[in-house]
């Protein structure tokens, strides 16, 4: 009977876990954003444009390192998606420029290359149309003021393949070309997407076209250490960007939704290859100076991101929290055939419970069933703990993971240690804090979790209400036993034998009376029996009762209720992350069914939806026309 009870609730374990929206792992922010790029589709077969193409010219015709641009090209075919509208700052000689163009697939989309240096702007648009790359060219600099391009001493001397040229004021004495000013509202355009390399001016860039803030939700700039770009780049993950990925100097900031267009993980698999224990590419040394650097620290350091990502991947999936939640019920089980063991030691064995032959610790497969059961829980503990480093000890779960493991070992090593000497029932009674990680799994079903959080807000309420219910049963108690006790021994002897022996001492005493007053009133037990007899005993004792029944259990109790439900709704409507979780599940299906709707108005398969067609599916689509109007758009 017990066999079957446990299959049932293990396999009751296992559909509330597969019942769960989403997996039960709230405070990892952080890593949640490592695993963004490895939970889409793939889109892209980035492997077809990895390879270097060095039929670009510098000027004159020279040639230059088709290589220096790789880790940029590398971001943007891993991260910008085919539909994006993407304002390129700092084209050159049109390598990167021509990538963009290519993954900019979709009809919709946009490319605007700029180029600040006047001497490649000839040649960046002959290899632009050599190459057949659609890209619009603003030839100058965006902002509120022009700008002088300089060629430095340390650039000329060290010599990096035309590259390293800056932008400084117009007043500046070092000779140079005049660059023209362009405001972005010039472009006609707004941008989703910033591809910015510009030698260190990405923080000025920013200040001077505020605009571009309200507009980008996608940013991959070249972070140049001498610069002020790594406090820009603090800044804008201090306003709520995240930083995806980081390849070489190339940073990927994303605002919002942003999911890489190639196969997981694949970028830094092709870093690795492509760069190995060669020159990873240009650091910054000192001194403003660019310096080789060898690569083998970095590339460890990749690697070593690639694993703890794949391990997240693991570990916050579905399949892990279904697994685990089988295991803790499946562990709760256990716990109840340990306890019926124990039973059977008493009567007999009462004292003397280590000689007992039926104690749980005692049978060989239990004890090992229960050090698997430990090893599990710890290995879980050091997994997460590698992937959230310290976030592990923001999660009010991981820290109770964390004492269930620590008291698991410790009553194991102590029971070893002294288990001649002393009874350990009570150090076992620990294992029972096991049963709290069942609410791990029950809290990913809605309804568990609105009672889980109403129970947890209303503790305070339900302490204190004790208290106070406390209080008023002493203070009946006292005039209970002051009134009552003399009326109760007035009781004919015979009666109180044959029909309540034990009335006698019901208001004896102060806490003989508490107890009465909490069977009677509190848990509703035997009223009649001890109350009927003193009311007709006399008669003014039934007002007294009446008074002790209102303030009690319609006073009192009444109130506890109201406070405990009253904080109940509280935490319900100040639980913001759950409503955020709950918006952007609607979110996510109200888009889906719009994404359906509008396929189907797109009668000719155009990818686009026109005017004629949207009122169409406004006079034909009830659907459609609920959705308009619930948005208040009208069909005129």
């Amino acid at each position: 009977m017990l066999l079957a009870f446990c299959a049932a609730l293990c396999f009751w374990g296992a559909a509330a876990a597969y019942a769960a929206a989403e997996p039960a792992f709230h405070s990892l922010l952080q890593i949640q954003s490592e695993l963004a790029p490895l939970m889409p589709v793939p889109q892209r077969d980035c492997s077809a444009l990895a390879g270097d193409d060095c039929s670009f010219k510098a000027e004159g015709g020279a040639e230059f390192n088709c290589t220096v641009e790789h880790a940029s090209r590398l971001m943007y075919e891993t991260w910008v998606p085919p539909g994006a509208s993407v304002l390129h700052v700092g084209a050159r000689y049109g390598q990167t420029s021509c990538l963009l163009s290519r993954v900019l697939t979709d009809q919709n989309s946009k490319l605007v290359s700029v180029e600040a240096d006047p001497s490649v702007w000839d040649v960046l648009q002959e290899n632009l149309e050599e190459h057949n790359c659609r890209s619009e060219v603003v030839h100058g600099v965006l902002g509120p003021r022009s700008l002088k391009i300089i060629t430095p001493d340390w650039a000329k001397k060290d010599g990096i393949n035309g590259y390293g040229d800056l932008a400084v004021d117009v007043d500046d004495p070092r000779p140079g070309l005049i660059s023209p000013a362009h405001t972005v509202q010039s472009l006609g355009a707004s941008f989703d997407t910033l591809a910015i390399d510009c030698q260190g001016c990405f923080a000025t860039f920013l200040d001077d076209n505020p605009v571009l803030r309200q507009t980008l939700s996608l940013i991959i700039v070249e972070v140049h250490q001498w610069s002020s770009e790594p406090s820009t780049v603090e800044k804008l993950l201090q306003e709520g960007w995240e930083l995806k990925q980081k390849v070489m100097r190339q940073h990927v900031l994303c605002k919002g939704p942003c999911v890489s267009q190639c196969d997981p993980g694949w970028a830094e698999q092709h870093a690795r290859q492509y760069y190995g224990d060669e020159l990873l590419g240009f650091q910054d040394g000192g001194a403003g100076v660019l310096r080789p650097q060898t690569a083998k620290r970095e590339v460890k350091a990749l690697q070593r991101n690639t694993r703890r990502i794949r391990v997240a991947s693991m570990v916050f999936s579905q399949t892990f929290e279904t697994v685990m939640g089988i295991i803790i019920v499946g562990n709760i089980g256990l716990i109840m055939y340990e306890a019926n063991q124990d039973a059977k030691c008493f009567p007999d064995w009462a004292g003397r419970n280590i000689d007992c032959p039926h104690r749980s610790d005692s049978i060989a497969w239990l004890v090992w069933t229960n050090l698997l059961l430990l090893i599990t829980y710890t290995v879980e503990c050091g997994i997460r703990f590698y992937v959230e480093r310290t976030s592990f000890f923001c999660n009010k779960w991981n820290m109770i993971d964390l004492v269930i493991v620590i008291l698991g070992w410790s009553s194991m090593l102590l029971a070893s240690v002294v288990k001649l000497q002393v009874n350990l029932s009570l150090l076992r009674l620990s294992r029972l804090i096991r049963v709290l990680r069942a609410i791990r799994v029950f809290i990913s079903i809605p309804e568990f979790y609105l009672l889980v959080t109403g129970l947890y807000s209303s503790i305070k309420a339900i302490l204190f209400g004790s208290m106070m219910l406390l209080f008023v049963i002493i203070f009946w108690a006292i005039v209970a036993v002051e009134l009552l006790h003399p009326v109760m021994s007035r009781l004919e002897a015979e009666w109180i034998r044959l029909h309540c022996p034990e009335c006698m001492y019901r208001f004896a005493d102060v806490f003989s009376a508490g107890v009465t007053l909490f069977q009677q009133i509190v848990a509703g037990d035997s009223w009649g029996q001890i109350s009927l007899p003193l009311i007709a005993e006399n008669p003014w004792i039934a007002v007294m009762l009446f008074i002790i029944m209102m303030t009690i259990s319609l006073g009192v109790m009444n109130l506890i209720l109201a406070v405990i439900v009253e904080r109940a709704t509280e935490a319900r409507e100040n639980d913001h992350e759950q409503r955020v979780k709950q918006k952007a599940q609607e979110r996510a299906k109200n888009m889906v069914e719009l994404a359906v709707l509008c396929a189907n108005l797109d009668k000719d398969q155009s990818g686009t939806v026109s005017l004629e067609e949207m009122q169409s599916g406004y006079d034909h689509d009830k659907d459609f026309k609920k959705l308009m109007d619930q948005m208040d758009i009208k069909r005129d």
